[in-house]
């Protein structure tokens, strides 16, 4: 019934118009946003035409086709889908642009909801996982002509997705399941997948570092009592940075650490745990004094 009411053009009139009538025994909502998910992941060329009247749907189902988006992606990198996405690419990051940019999005009151269903708070770290998910893999990704749209895109999700208000005692899993640490993970992946293309033209990839290192100066100065998902996951991507920029790691590394932030501190050393191992990183954070500040 979704497949059929997609082609014809009244999906979202269908699904916005459903109700829920009987918590136990009818059709849940619930039910309708895991099934549209599954039908987007499954057949996503009949979404993917038009995604604009996506943008009328509601907040459950805007999640539903995301998620389901993302599953669609996700798939097609280990079976041939017939999707032309170079294609397809500039329409799901328009629709991402401009569903996620407004003011209105970011400001709107999110009632509770205690049958766990999607809502605009789902939405944030969904986005965050399929524009990670677009980069992962120089193999499977989309152009590196729309990586400014994407990074714009991040921009946003960095500054406006929900943060860990307090220190955790697992700082990697709170990072890694937060709408900002999902954030920072894609900022990551998506500077490590632009200096690449850039080494792959020019053998270089300072100039492409030049235009992401604010971001990144941005985030590491919220340390302080704060942005614990950033702590985190900075000492988890150590030698991902200094791939990025051995000159702005060897600069900020006690930044990284900030032993005058304990919470800060600790959320580093347990992200630290996660990073590979390399000499330079050891030698770099020897000389630091950061291994001797953690014992």
């Amino acid at each position: 019934e979704i497949l059929a009411f997609a082609r014809e053009g009244v999906l979202i009139d269908r699904l916005n118009a459903f109700q829920q009538t009987d918590k136990w025994e009818g059709p849940s909502t619930k039910a309708l946003v895991n099934t549209l998910e599954a039908a987007v992941a499954k057949f996503p060329t009949d979404f993917l035409n038009d995604l604009a009247p996506y943008l009328e749907a509601k907040r459950l189902y805007q999640y539903g086709l995301i998620s389901g988006l993302k599953q669609a992606w996700t798939c097609a990198e280990k079976e041939a889908t017939g999707i032309d996405w170079t294609a397809v690419w500039p329409r799901i990051l328009k629709f991402l642009d401009d569903l996620i940019s407004p003011t209105e999005f970011w400001d709107e009151v999110v009632p509770p909801d205690s049958d766990w269903v999607p809502d605009r708070n789902w939405i944030p770290p969904v986005v965050a996982e399929l524009l990670r998910a677009g980069v992962r893999s120089d193999e499977h990704a989309y152009s590196a002509a729309l990586l400014p749209v994407a990074l714009g895109l991040i921009d946003t999700l960095l500054v406006r997705a929900e943060a860990c208000d307090a220190p955790s005692d697992d700082p990697m899993t709170a990072a890694i399941n937060s709408p900002k640490g999902k954030a920072i993970e894609a900022i990551f992946s998506h500077a490590l997948r632009q200096c690449r293309v850039c080494d792959a033209v020019d053998q270089d990839h300072s100039a492409c570092w030049a235009e992401m290192e604010r971001i990144f100066d941005r985030e590491l100065a919220g340390t302080k009592g704060h942005n614990f998902e950033f702590s985190t996951l900075a000492a988890a991507y150590l030698p991902n940075l200094e791939y990025l920029s051995k000159h702005w790691l060897t600069t900020h590394v006690k930044e990284i650490f900030r032993e005058e932030y304990a919470d800060n501190f600790d959320a580093a050393i347990g992200g630290l745990a996660y990073a590979d191992a390399t000499k330079n990183n050891y030698l770099m954070l020897l000389d630091a004094g950061i291994i001797d500040a953690a014992q």
